[in-house]
């Protein structure tokens, strides 16, 4: 994290040999911003050369009459491995998705078509010469006991 003010002074950085030079001086660029524009830049880092992704951020104080810079900093490296990791997440909860998503589709069109089925096999042993219960189960619900009155009415006829 670098602090700089509109100037270009450094007000903070972590390395204390730069805090008081101008950002030439320190070896750092400043983009230049417009109120309330964040600018993100790829570089490497002073110390270590490790790839790093800068965040500018221009943070304005009305009462101090200046204006002030915030440079956020953060390994490319870790940006790469977080964003890894979202995407595979991201691909087995999709997967995941997917596959609940083939079982409902195949069980609703399973369970549709069983009606389909009844009626291709009543056609079939009707086409035998078969008319037995099995395809007219009225009757039988007649008969059951959930229905007194009407199961009285089936044994009468």
């Amino acid at each position: 994290m670098t602090f700089v003010n509109s100037r270009g002074t450094v007000l903070y950085c972590p390395k204390r040999k730069h805090i008081g030079k101008s950002c030439a001086e320190a070896g750092l660029e400043m983009p230049a911003l417009k109120e309330k524009e964040i600018v993100f830049k790829e570089g490497s880092s002073i110390a270590s050369k490790e790839r790093l992704l800068t965040a500018t951020i221009p943070i304005a104080l009305p009462y101090v009459g200046e204006d002030y810079h915030l440079s956020l900093s953060a390994p490319m490296k870790e940006i790469k491995t977080e964003a890894y990791n979202v995407l595979a997440m991201s691909v087995v909860l999709l997967l995941i998705v997917t596959a609940a998503l083939i079982a409902v589709i195949y069980f609703s069109i399973a369970k549709s078509l069983k009606g389909f089925r009844t009626l291709a096999r009543a056609s079939q042993s009707i086409s035998k010469g078969d008319f037995g219960d099995e395809l007219c189960p009225l009757p039988q619900m007649m008969k059951s006991a959930s229905c007194p009155e009407a199961s009285r009415k089936w044994q009468a006829q």
